[in-house]
């Protein structure tokens, strides 16, 4: 049923076809792939299998933390499969509807009485139906020819799988997704052809009105009914955009959030490292405006003021505990909530943001090193600190042997860091890079500590639930090989120090 090429993208192809259809988009996108069969095309038998035996035989094959990908009747089967398994992180449509045959409260789909016109032709002249079934999924593709000729290598039905191909078309006609999408809270996006003949791109905006608001949807100008065959490049590029991980900013608050009684506690690296980025940072005017992007509980502006109590510090952090914490702590400083790839602040109004050890939370670096560029004023610095991608390898290594799993943040290298800077304008960009390795007695002190400053679980990818005292003992073994001559746990942060100057 799931057959391998050898990351994990599973893959379910649409009526009248099977699963050879996706090569031309499969050979631009790098990781594993596996590829389902329905069952009477490709390489499944034609037996006939009601839904729920089908779905839930796949689900069983699903490879952990994996995207679905599926066209037309294969987009709607794996809206299914993600509601069912705990295996799926992101969901992919193409050219598939929220219901195919339209209904008195969705009729932005195919008209009832034509889908049942087509169900008699079928079972009737069935090579014929799905000759013409072909032609129609060219329509309003302005390469069709292209997906003419991939669609005529498919095999036509026989009277061997005719039956169970008419059940896939009952599966089209039967399945209701509009509140599985609703309810979904893995990533989702649904690609749809403007010209598509058979799923009307106007089902775009009740799509929109009924996903979540993380959800993306997008109609491809000049793509019919199989975009992905006549245009590979482009949706395997939308595909890898899409891919890339993404943090939950909502998460990440709540994270913090919670932890913000404890921060002060526990943050023994990030006091060191806030210490280090205040050394590395140039002088500042008398009356300065600086921003404390990231502000947590207050230590970086309490140093930048220690230095120079004249300045005009103002205290930003996507967790509202942390800005309350900080403000009272300083004395009724001004604070806002806010998020560093969004800053609610004013072009050119700046002399400098200073931010420790937070923007590696940020979706899309280049574009919180943007917002700080757009944010200063000419001669005005930006001088961060982060962390590189060796943080934490020994936690990750160990983790690697339990579960497959995201348990680690995936952290930026200098060269990725270096080119958002000079893309955004930046110039005299200086770094300093360095490790900073600390050692535990026992490995819940670490993972305590990373509780207590929120910076736990909090990953695209990560387990969902709690760590069960099996996953524990195996991760504490897995740890163990990495002892130091003294018996501890050790943890090593790769720390990056950048100031940059807006010319």
């Amino acid at each position: 049923m799931i057959t391998s090429n050898n990351p994990p993208l599973v893959f379910l192809h649409g009526w009248g076809s099977d699963s050879s259809l996706w090569q031309p988009l499969c050979q631009l996108l790098p990781g594993q792939h596996y590829f389902v069969d329905l069952p009477g095309f490709g390489n499944f038998d034609s037996k006939l299998l009601d839904l729920d035996t089908f779905l839930a035989q796949v689900a069983e094959q699903l490879p952990h933390n994996c995207y679905l990908v599926g066209w037309s009747l294969g987009g709607m089967l794996a809206a299914q499969l993600a509601r069912r398994s705990d295996r799926v992180r992101g969901l992919v449509t193409i050219a598939s509807n929220a219901v195919f045959v339209a209904r008195p409260d969705w009729p932005e789909a195919m008209e009832p009485a034509t889908f049942a016109q087509f169900l008699a032709d079928f079972a009737n002249t069935p090579v014929e139906t799905w000759t013409r079934f072909c032609a129609l999924q060219t329509l309003g593709d302005s390469k069709r020819k292209i997906v003419a000729t991939l669609l005529r290598q498919q095999s036509a039905p026989t009277s061997v799988n005719h039956v169970t191909w008419l059940q896939g078309l009952h599966w089209l006609e039967q399945l209701d997704n509009r509140q599985i999408l609703a309810e979904l809270s893995i990533p989702q996006l649904h690609l749809l052809g403007a010209g598509d003949a058979l799923v009307s791109a106007v089902a775009a905006s009740r799509l929109r009105d009924l996903l979540p608001v993380t959800a993306e949807i997008e109609v491809l100008s000049d793509r019919g009914h199989a975009p992905h065959l006549s245009d590979p490049e482009t949706v395997a590029a939308r595909l890898k955009e899409f891919f890339v991980p993404r943090l939950d900013k909502r998460r990440i608050a709540r994270s913090f959030g919670d932890a913000a009684a404890t921060y002060d506690r526990f943050a023994h690296i990030q006091r060191r490292v806030a210490a280090d980025l205040r050394a590395f940072c140039p002088s500042f005017e008398i009356d300065a405006p600086v921003l404390d992007l990231g502000c947590g509980t207050g230590y970086m502006a309490e140093l930048l003021q220690e230095k120079n109590p004249s300045l005009n510090v103002f205290l930003a952090d996507l967790a509202q505990p942390m800005v309350q914490i900080a403000r009272e702590k300083l004395h009724g400083l001004p604070g806002i909530v806010a998020d560093g790839e969004c800053l609610p602040i004013t072009n050119n109004s700046l002399s400098a943001v200073v931010s420790s050890l937070a923007l590696q939370w940020c979706n899309h670096l280049d574009v919180a090193v943007s917002e700080a560029h757009r944010v200063l004023q000419q001669g005005g610095y930006f001088a961060f600190s982060t962390l590189g991608p060796e943080t934490l390898w020994e936690l990750k290594k160990a983790w690697e042997k339990v579960d497959s799993y995201t348990h680690v943040n995936q952290f930026q290298n200098p060269e990725f860091v270096h080119a958002a800077l000079d893309k955004a304008g930046f110039g005299e960009i200086e770094m300093q890079r360095y490790s900073l390795v600390v050692q535990y007695n026992e490995l819940m002190q670490l993972l305590r500590e990373l509780k207590g400053i929120g910076a736990h679980n909090i990953n695209p990818g990560s387990r969902p639930g709690l760590t069960g005292a099996k996953q524990m003992r195996q991760l504490e073994n897995a740890y163990a090989s990495l002892r130091d001559n003294q018996d501890r746990f050790p943890a090593t942060y790769d720390v990056i120090l950048i100031r940059a100057l807006k010319p």
